[in-house]
């Protein structure tokens, strides 16, 4: 099991894509945070955050990800939550917290629902 976070970061239809690996916890959330504003001072504003190989988050990893959307929405970009794992997706549902993201079922459905926009 992979217990530290890892990113891979590419780039699709004016979309970062940033596909999250491991446990995002109150030791690694910042990694996140860091990357999605360094890639937000190169000019980019709408970022897909694959969230499939995540296997663990706590709070301090949930709120990092409300920190990026807050940070987007007043600036006028965008995020997208797309794959998430089972435990994922649970904290976000026992948090309410699911209707807060945009979540997407897969990386075209997010590119579409953006471009639809």
């Amino acid at each position: 099991m992979l217990d530290r976070l890892e990113f891979t970061t590419t780039k699709k239809d004016g979309h970062i894509i940033i596909e999250i690996r491991g446990e995002m916890d109150v030791y690694n959330s910042f990694e996140l945070k860091n990357l999605m504003e360094e890639l937000s001072q190169s000019g980019s504003t709408k970022f897909i955050l694959k969230m499939g190989a995540l296997s663990y988050i706590d709070s301090s990893g949930l709120g990092a990800l409300i920190n990026q959307q807050m940070r987007l929405q007043k600036s006028g970009g965008e995020m997208f939550l797309v794959s998430l794992s089972d435990q994922v997706r649970s904290v976000l549902e026992l948090t309410k917290m699911h209707s807060f993201f945009k979540i997407s079922g897969s990386e075209n459905e997010a590119l579409s629902a953006s471009s639809a926009a």
